[in-house]
């Protein structure tokens, strides 16, 4: 019996460790998610987002006209190839071409459809739209900040319980995936 004690001790603080580094973890992540969001608002936006794939991603924008890349893909599979004459095979090549530019400069932009066609449309580069910004960004983030707040308080109220532990990485996790949402669209770090 007293072994039986001493290992639901030990596995009930084991399981408090974890959770409570996964806690860390997450706010690791949203400590982070502003740098990286700030260093790629910066860029100029190349009228839509693009995957790690270097698929085109098909996302509903707030503010259509500024987003032109999105006019010259019908559907899911287009892939950007070419930017500025500079092959972009990489989400990172993609970068280090764009930081050579600025909003307002026209670029020529290669994509692959679906089909294996290439296509070459000329893109008026913009600053990312504020209110994208607000539903792809801030909004996301702060609810994401919402649950790890909740992960947090419910975590140091009812630690030592199964359900309060539960609850703590569901909580966490939700907000990972809210917080982090800019990122799978933008940087893809995390």
């Amino acid at each position: 019996m007293l072994h039986s004690e001493r290992f639901n001790r030990f596995t009930n603080r084991l399981l408090q460790g974890i959770t409570l580094a996964y806690q860390g973890l997450a706010l690791v992540i949203f400590l982070v998610i502003p740098f990286l969001a700030y260093n790629w608002l910066r860029l100029p936006f190349l009228g839509g987002f693009i995957e790690q794939t270097m698929m085109v991603n098909l996302v509903n924008p707030a503010e259509p006209e500024a987003w032109p890349l999105l006019d010259y893909v019908p559907e899911l599979g287009y892939r950007v190839a070419q930017v500025a004459g500079v092959d972009t095979p990489r989400t990172s090549d993609l970068r280090s071409v764009l930081e050579g530019l600025s909003a307002g400069d026209t670029v020529p932009v290669q994509l692959l459809t679906p089909s294996i066609q290439v296509e070459t449309h000329d893109i008026t580069l913009h600053s990312f739209p504020a209110r994208d910004q607000i539903s792809f960004l801030y909004i996301p983030y702060l609810i994401g900040l919402v649950y790890l707040g909740v992960s947090l308080w419910i975590f140091g109220l009812r630690r030592t319980q199964t359900a309060g532990r539960a609850f703590a990485l569901f909580a966490s996790s939700v907000a990972i995936g809210s917080g982090a949402l800019f990122d799978l669209f933008t940087t893809h770090v995390f």
